[in-house]
């Protein structure tokens, strides 16, 4: 897939050095690239030959389990603008995430701490 750069654009400084990665962690990150070579999802640039363009990777755990990520911030930068766009949540959507009813049938008030988490809240004496 192409990757639509502004017209403008020198991609020189977008040749980054890659991070020192751990054994335990280019083995997770062979686990996970090889499966998405195969089905030729990522492809693999040889050592010696010529990119325009290379970012960092690095694994991180989450819940015990390897992640890849990749630092594409630079190339980024230097993207059309909107070219590969994130959805944008609205208003009715955040305030969903932050605003609970109060809860007059049980004569009481229920105040959220977090965002859609029940384990957060407090329940308020009535004598208040």
């Amino acid at each position: 897939m192409p990757i639509p750069f502004k017209d403008d654009t020198d991609v020189a400084d977008l040749k980054q050095t890659a991070f020192n990665l751990l054994h335990c962690d280019m083995r997770e990150m062979d686990a996970i690239l090889d499966p998405l070579a195969r089905e030729e999802c990522i492809e693999w640039v040889p050592l010696g030959h010529p990119s325009p363009a290379s970012s960092p990777a690095f694994v991180v755990y989450c819940n015990e389990k390897a992640r890849v990520i990749v630092n594409l911030r630079r190339v980024y930068y230097k993207l059309l603008p909107d070219a590969y766009p994130l959805p944008k949540p609205t208003m009715d959507d955040l305030r969903a995430m932050f605003h609970r009813e109060l809860l007059y049938e049980e004569d009481y008030q229920c105040l959220s701490l977090g965002p859609l988490d029940p384990k957060t809240q407090l329940n308020p004496d009535n004598e208040d």
